[in-house]
């Protein structure tokens, strides 16, 4: 969003007479630093390993889905998580053991009901890959299954991905250092201008 607005700012600039304004630069250096200062520290706080932010969603996060989860739930948490436990090759928040206080069912056929110790997504795909029944086997006894939680490869996703974003920003400092010269340059012309006019 941040940067959606940024760039809309810059085609105006660029667009319209706005930019024969005495204003314009000084006005686009301040909001582009104003921009990289907001968006660093964003990345700062969100993405350090050992912040309380990233402790706090966690924590939180952990809590509403060990209340809210449910195997064959359509709820867009339970959903969710599915997902993003078979796209991640994850189990669990944290980890697999998530899932130890819970009391995750499975209806089967004839309304009999099966205990898991884990949701059948935890599943590695090895154990997708062969017969149904060994998916509803690996969740009831939770064996072959992920150890890595899914908001751990989530964070790391979103790290390694965040190096693009190192070069949104590298581009905005690029744009940051034109946007001076050019300021510097007009300065020079008001400054010749003004010393002709007093001649």
């Amino acid at each position: 969003m941040l940067n959606a607005s940024y760039f809309l700012c810059i085609l105006l600039y660029m667009s319209f007479l706005i930019r024969s304004n005495t204003y314009t630069l000084p006005m686009a250096i301040l909001l582009t630093g104003a921009v990289i200062l907001v968006e660093i520290n964003i990345i700062n706080v969100h993405m350090s390993p050992v912040s309380a932010v990233n402790e706090e969603s966690t924590a939180t996060l952990k809590e509403k889905f060990t209340n809210q989860y449910a195997i064959d739930d359509s709820a867009t948490l339970s959903v969710t998580y599915d997902v993003l436990a078979i796209w991640g090759g994850c189990c669990g928040i944290v980890d697999q053991f998530d899932f130890q206080d819970m009391e995750l069912k499975y209806l089967q056929k004839g309304n009999e009901s099966k205990k898991l110790q884990v949701p059948p997504t935890c599943c590695t795909r090895a154990v997708f890959e062969k017969e149904p029944a060994n998916v509803l086997d690996c969740a009831t006894k939770a064996e072959n299954i992920y150890s890595e939680g899914c908001y751990v490869v989530l964070y790391h996703w979103l790290r390694k991905y965040c190096n693009i974003y190192s070069l949104i920003i590298i581009i905005k400092l690029m744009d940051m250092c034109v946007h001076t010269i050019l300021y510097k340059r007009q300065v020079h012309r008001w400054r010749l201008m003004h010393t002709k006019q007093m001649m």
